[in-house]
């Protein structure tokens, strides 16, 4: 056998060096047939479209929609964690009628989630010189002693703490960041999809909003299909840490597809599940982040 092994590596030694240089691209024919079957049906016109689409889809963008290369998604991978900062912000104009439409159809699952943040705003708060509680107030030995006053308790009680800054974003666009309001003034229903998107930028001019909020816990949501175009995905991912290490801000993201590549360290996935579903989750983990940024 060893024999046998040996006699066929000397007959074919010298064909090694060259196969090892020569792919089988470079050793096929003019035969179409061949280069089909060799390339597995992928020309090289395709690979080359996929790695743009890849590596800069900013170079791709033509006409109005995302960046789209042969119906897919563009996605920006490179590894450039510099991104361009959107200046460009406006207030978008309120349609109350449209606002009351998709307000009626989802004033269940609104409920629902405002029980959630609701409760966030809650927080029991220590109460001294109390008749009833459980546990006894030290600083009140005195007065029971001596004036037999009997307020000697610790009772904690609900009040309402609103101390939290909640700010979602939605990746529309790249070159303008819309405002779309508060709770007191929501004009969502207004936002229009266009162009690719800045994630990155977005994201840091909603950190500089919450920032100027006098709110002690910071927590942005981005709301998205996980795909950067006008910035990287290390740019995003870097930018997630720097805010959650340097100003204690904790970003989230609740992606509407699956995500190909991971930029927040908490995310939670709404893609084709029931509303119902879909509200119990995103409550769950925005009141979860919620605590954590508060401390509780």
């Amino acid at each position: 056998m060893r024999s046998a092994r040996a006699k066929r590596a000397q007959l074919f030694a010298g064909e090694l060096p060259l196969a090892n240089v020569c792919g089988g691209h470079e050793t096929l024919g003019d035969c179409e047939r061949e280069g089909a079957v060799a390339r597995g049906a992928v020309s090289d016109d395709a690979v080359q479209e996929e790695v743009e689409r890849i590596l800069d889809p900013r170079q791709l963008q033509a006409g109005e929609g995302r960046s789209r290369v042969s119906g897919k998604l563009a996605i920006n991978v490179g590894e450039d964690e510099r991104f361009d900062l959107i200046t460009d912000v406006r207030r978008v104009p309120r349609k109350p009628d449209a606002h009351r439409k998709v307000a009626r159809e989802v004033t269940r699952h609104a409920a629902r989630l405002r029980a959630y943040l609701c409760e966030l705003g809650l927080d029991l708060v220590p109460r001294h010189a109390r008749l009833r509680g459980r546990t006894f107030d030290r600083s009140r030995t005195q007065a029971v002693v001596v004036r037999r006053d009997p307020r000697m308790l610790i009772a904690r009680e609900l009040e309402v703490h609103n101390d939290l800054f909640i700010g979602v974003l939605i990746d529309f666009t790249d070159s303008v960041i819309w405002d779309a309001g508060d709770a007191e003034r929501c004009a969502v229903t207004s936002l229009e999809s266009s162009g690719g998107n800045n994630d990155a930028a977005a994201l840091l001019h909603a950190a500089q909003v919450a920032a100027a909020a006098r709110r002690r816990a910071k927590l942005l949501v981005m709301i998205s299909d996980g795909l950067p175009t006008q910035c990287s995905v290390a740019a995003l991912r870097n930018l997630v840490v720097q805010l959650g290490r340097r100003q204690q801000i904790v970003c989230a993201q609740v992606a509407v597809r699956p995500l190909e590549e991971i930029c927040f360290p908490h995310y939670v996935l709404l893609s084709e599940e029931p509303l119902e579903l879909a509200t119990v989750r995103f409550g769950e983990l925005v009141s979860k982040l919620a605590r954590r940024a508060l401390g509780r």
